[in-house]
């Protein structure tokens, strides 16, 4: 189920899924505000937990990979800041430390803007995508790489949407 996270349009709702509370805490903490990382930590151990239970092999794999990008720019972006990354990854737990990303980093860290900057890690998703989809398989991973496929798609087709609305905003202004 799709979850309301921005508080603008929560209506007597909890502000997070019950998922993504501490166990312990869930009724108590529901509309405390909790660290970004705890939540996303909470967040990848659940989905790792559905793909155990599904026996997704792709879902598991995409965890890992997803996990080792964000700890990776955490990583990187603690070394610019002089601070320690450590207190700041994510399921570390669950990360699949096959993938090199210094290429991916290299171009990362060069973007000419925070959109650039997207668009080239949501382009090395595409390619992890396009590296496992096992294409005219007729299994359920290649329906699996298909769905993330369309997210991502969706996402950018949101922000350029979004940009444009907000070009000819700009345009009428002058």
């Amino acid at each position: 189920d799709f979850a309301v996270l921005s508080l603008d349009k929560v209506e007597n709702e909890p502000v997070l899924p019950e998922f993504l509370l501490p166990e312990e805490l869930a009724e108590q903490q529901e509309n405390k505000r909790l660290s970004v990382d705890e939540i996303w930590s909470r967040y990848f151990n659940h989905a790792a937990s559905i793909a155990k239970s599904a026996r997704s092999g792709f879902l598991k794999n995409w965890i890992g990979f997803e996990v080792c990008l964000r700890n990776a720019l955490v990583t990187a972006r603690a070394q610019i800041l002089d601070l320690d990354p450590a207190v700041y990854l994510v399921a570390p737990q669950l990360v699949d430390e096959s993938v090199d990303y210094s290429i991916i980093l290299s171009a990362w860290s060069v973007a000419s803007n925070p959109l650039a900057a997207l668009e080239v890690l949501d382009k090395a998703r595409w390619d992890w995508l396009e590296q496992h989809g096992r294409w005219y398989s007729f299994s359920a991973c290649e329906i699996e790489v298909y769905a993330a496929k369309l997210i991502l798609l969706h996402h950018w087709r949101r922000i350029l949407s979004d940009k444009e609305q907000q070009n000819k905003t700009n345009a009428a202004l002058v």
